[in-house]
């Protein structure tokens, strides 16, 4: 329903297994998989075959999230893969047949894992014996033989795909998973939600106390605690997360901030991200030598003027390289 495809033409295939759809589906997923895994990423035609077989840009979200949140139990379980195999539907790119990602299940993230990956709330799911935010999920993803795996490391060696990568993951941290939106996120949770978080603790755990009242006051002090560690969680990422990534896929740039002032109404967006001003300013981390996109977009009572500062441009989209601290203003008029 969210994609607007009818449920009767959808294959679902979670943890390796088919939910939906017919048998000969989960076959011809693996068999591309693994076979498109043993082929030369690099070569453009076969690259050209994987991005009609798999819509890339939710392949690279997939394993963004999994990485940076630090799924324990991941991957390979707790997510999955869909695709719509009926007729297109016209204007909706989601009824075009390729297969795209699907996460879930986000209880042993943020720094909460398994005992049976290394034990303890602050040891790593892959037995190192650190906090949960300083944990290298790139490096333990090369223990993982699971789909799709296979075929997201090699891709890592596809220029086209590692660059898409590295800007997806910088939009997330700049973006998604920005500690001031993270903190209002908790504030709203904390503020709305911790008694409905405690009384749910109470009807699955609350046989453990004396009595409900015993038990809803014990898991309302555990969930405020939960907070703060994802608070603390998000805070410290970034630092770990960006240099993880950086000696994984060898990358010879360094992290640039980048400012962007906008003067007037209307939005900008960056790579995949439309991120809030604050007092018409936003500041961004992305590494040097891979150019970011920069779309102005107007509004209904202002027209996009041009550029200033690290570009005079008129046109609305234009491409930065951030080889070093970079500011650029937008003008709306």
């Amino acid at each position: 329903s969210h994609y607007g495809v009818p449920k009767e033409s959808v294959t679902i295939i979670k943890e390796g297994k088919l939910s939906e759809g017919e048998e000969s589906e989960l076959t011809l997923y693996n068999n591309f998989m693994n076979e498109y895994s043993q082929k030369n990423i690099q070569d453009e035609k076969v690259y050209q075959e994987i991005s009609e077989f798999v819509d890339i840009d939710s392949l690279i979200e997939h394993f963004v999230i999994g990485v940076y949140l630090g799924t324990a139990d991941w991957p390979g379980h707790n997510d999955g893969v869909w695709r719509y195999k009926g007729d297109k539907i016209d204007n909706n790119p989601f009824s075009d047949g390729r297969w795209r990602y699907i996460s879930y299940d986000f209880d042993y993230t943020m720094g909460y894992v398994f005992s049976r990956f290394g034990g303890g709330g602050q040891r790593g799911q892959w037995g190192q014996q650190k906090e949960g935010y300083e944990q290298d999920n790139l490096q333990g993803l090369g223990k993982r033989k699971n789909v799709p795996t296979v075929l997201f490391l090699p891709l890592l060696n596809n220029k086209e795909f590692r660059n898409k990568y590295v800007l997806r993951f910088c939009d997330y941290v700049n973006g998604v998973f920005n500690l001031e939106r993270i903190d209002s996120l908790i504030d709203d949770y904390k503020d709305n939600y911790i008694d409905k978080l405690a009384e749910g603790k109470v009807r699955w755990k609350g046989s453990e106390y004396d009595n409900e009242k015993e038990a809803f006051a014990n898991f309302k002090t555990s969930y405020l605690k939960n907070f703060e560690d994802i608070r603390k969680f998000f805070a410290n990422r970034p630092k770990y997360a960006l240099e993880h990534m950086k000696n994984y896929l060898h990358l010879d740039g360094n992290l640039q901030e980048i400012t962007i002032v906008k003067k007037g109404k209307g939005k900008i967006k960056i790579n995949s991200i439309t991120p809030e001003f604050k007092d018409g300013k936003w500041v961004g981390q992305y590494y040097s030598n891979i150019p970011i996109t920069i779309i102005a977009i107007s509004s209904e009572n202002s027209k996009f003027k041009g550029w200033n500062g690290a570009s005079d441009s008129k046109e609305e989209t234009i491409t930065l390289d951030v080889n070093k601290a970079t500011e650029i203003t937008a003008e709306f008029e």
